[in-house]
């Protein structure tokens, strides 16, 4: 059993300090707001206890929690796996897998609104969902590098280097 080596992408650790401080933030905003109104529409009946806000709060404040929860998940659980094996693709809820000799070459893919540089593949993968790996969700026929670093200096790189010297 070869050992397994996790990439992940340039940005990962600063998107997720921005996204936890921007959810954390809107709630102790959206707090402050329902407090300071609560006070302005019956200040007779003010009551600051944090159980009445939560009260109010949350039936509203429960749909755009979840939302914002499941967006930063997916933007923070992208990753390329390598080993000696192949080489695998994370991306939220699903997973891609090859091995070395399918992989091709690093291209340049473009479509009409941007170009991005992937892993071409000799033959189409698919992709599956991670808790159900018998349900295949699509078909790849790269895989994507555009939010990582793989030239020869960095961690990518080496193993690229590595295991399919032939790409550089």
């Amino acid at each position: 059993m070869s050992a397994k080596k996790i990439h992940y992408p340039k940005a990962h650790y600063s998107k997720r300090r921005v996204g936890l401080i921007l959810f954390w933030g809107s709630v102790f905003i959206y707090l402050g707001i329902v407090l300071i109104f609560s006070f302005i529409l019956d200040p007779e009946n003010y009551q600051p206890s944090l159980i009445i806000i939560v009260l109010k709060v949350l039936p509203s404040f429960t749909p755009f929690a979840a939302l914002f929860g499941l967006l930063l998940l997916a933007t923070t659980t992208i990753k390329i796996v390598t080993s000696s094996q192949g080489i695998e693709f994370h991306q939220s809820v699903l997973c891609a897998k090859t091995t070395w000799n399918n992989v091709y070459k690093i291209d340049l893919f473009k479509s009409s609104k941007f170009s991005i540089y992937g892993l071409s593949l000799n033959q189409p993968i698919r992709a599956f969902f991670k808790l159900f790996p018998s349900i295949p969700l699509m078909t790849l026929t790269m895989i994507p590098l555009y939010q990582y670093r793989f030239d020869e200096d960095s961690s990518l790189g080496q193993e690229l280097l590595k295991y399919k010297p032939e790409l550089f």
